[in-house]
C-alpha cells in the first residue's frame, strides 16, 4: 500500500476531525433534545399536579358547603332567594372542577403509557368527581362520612390519580392514547354505583 504524501494526510485528518465533530454534533444534539424534552415534560407534570391538587381542595370545599346548604334546604322548594343564589354558585364551582379534571384524564390518557389497572382507576375516579354535580343537581346531600365505601374510595383514587400524574412515561402512540381515553370514560355511574355496594341503576 503506498505511503500518503504530507498533503494527503492533511487531507485525511481534516476529513477525520470533521467526520468525529458532525457525529459528536448529531449525538450530543441528540441527548440535549432527549433531556430537553424530558425537563419540559417533568414542568408540565408538576404543572398539572399543582391544578389537581387545586381542583380537588375545591372539590372538597364545593361538597362541604353543599352538605350544609342541603341540611338548611333540604328540598329546591325551601330555597330562600339567597339560597338559591348559593345553590347555582356550588352546582356552577362543581360543574368547573369537573371540567378541570377531564382534562387531565385527557393528559394523562394521552401522554402516559397506563397499565389496565390504572385505566380502571381513572374511569372510576372520574365517576367519583362527577357525584358532586349530579349530587347537587338532584338535591341528594352527598354525605359521604369517613367509614362509608364512597369516601375510602375517592381518597385512594386521589391519591393514585395524583401519583400518576408525576409518573415517568413514554408517550403513548396515537392509537393507544385514544385507546385509554375510551376505557376511562367507559366507566360509568351504574358501574361506581356498584363498585361502593348500591344497586345499579338499572336493576
Amino acid at each position: 500500500m503506498p505511503e500518503m504524501n504530507n498533503t494527503d494526510l492533511e487531507v485525511f485528518k481534516t476529513c477525520l476531525t470533521l467526520f468525529v465533530l458532525a457525529v459528536t454534533w448529531l449525538v450530543g444534539s441528540q441527548i440535549i433534545n432527549f433531556w430537553e424534552g424530558r425537563k419540559k415534560r417533568k414542568e408540565q407534570d408538576i404543572l398539572s399536579s399543582s391544578e389537581f391538587h387545586k381542583l380537588f381542595g375545591e372539590f372538597t370545599s364545593v361538597w362541604r358547603l353543599w352538605k350544609v346548604q342541603h341540611d338548611r334546604f333540604p328540598t329546591k322548594e325551601s330555597l330562600s332567594d339567597k339560597a338559591e343564589e348559593r345553590y347555582w354558585d356550588l352546582l356552577k364551582r362543581a360543574s368547573a372542577v369537573e371540567g378541570g379534571m377531564e382534562s387531565i384524564f385527557v393528559k394523562l390518557a394521552s401522554e402516559k403509557r397506563l397499565s389496565d389497572v390504572q385505566i380502571n382507576a381513572l374511569g372510576y375516579f372520574r365517576q367519583a368527581i362527577q357525584q358532586l354535580r349530579q349530587s347537587i343537581r338532584d338535591f341528594d346531600k352527598m354525605d359521604w362520612q369517613r367509614e362509608n365505601q364512597e369516601y375510602i374510595l375517592l381518597k385512594d383514587l386521589a391519591i393514585i390519580t395524583a401519583q400518576l400524574i408525576n409518573k415517568s412515561s413514554k408517550i403513548p402512540k396515537n392509537n393507544i392514547a385514544k385507546m385509554q381515553l375510551s376505557k376511562i370514560t367507559e366507566i360509568n355511574s351504574n358501574q361506581w354505583n356498584i363498585r361502593v355496594g348500591k344497586k345499579s341503576a338499572n336493576a
